[in-house]
């Protein structure tokens, strides 16, 4: 169930730069609609941020635009409020995304975009899955229901 304090969306990657690939065009179109973006990375993607942005193919300003993001890599409580607006999207092991999802649940002006590993993913897939309306991949966001049924109990891929 998508919670009803605020919408969420999640991710799945197998490394680092596969998450900024995945993450790229949904920065770009957002950046381009003046959205607000919070940043909250459990692991350290300065290195990778600068690599792919090297190889991609965007506009110099919204290449400017996403290097310029604070890409927070830490639990700070003055960066964790209510008055946080726009996309928060959050990176790390299933207990750091719990964590950074409880301190915001109360508030009402986010997207949340969870990040996944894959590993995590496998483990813990139908718990991801009912907690999430939609999914970011590289062509965009979708429902979940559209990828993996309209009856995600009984998908396969979910019951092993």
């Amino acid at each position: 169930m998508i919670n009803k304090t605020n919408e969420k969306a999640c991710c799945f990657y197998v490394s680092k730069n596969h998450l900024l690939v995945i993450l790229m065009s949904y920065l770009k179109s957002n950046l381009k609609r003046n959205k607000k973006l919070n940043v909250f990375m459990e692991d350290d993607f300065e290195r990778e941020k600068k690599k792919v942005l090297e190889k991609v193919d965007l506009e110099n300003n919204i290449k400017e635009k996403i290097l310029n993001i604070e890409w927070n890599n830490n639990r700070s409580d003055k960066l964790l409020n209510d008055k946080l607006k726009g996309i928060v999207i959050i990176q790390g092991s299933i207990e750091y995304i719990r964590e950074i999802n409880n301190r915001l649940k109360n508030n009402m002006k986010i997207k949340i975009i969870n990040c996944y590993k894959f590993t995590d993913f496998e483990i813990n897939s139908r718990e991801i899955l009912e907690n999430h309306g939609n999914i970011v991949n590289t062509k965009g966001e979708y429902k979940i229901s559209d990828i993996f049924n309209k009856k995600i109990v009984k998908n396969p891929v979910l019951t092993k």
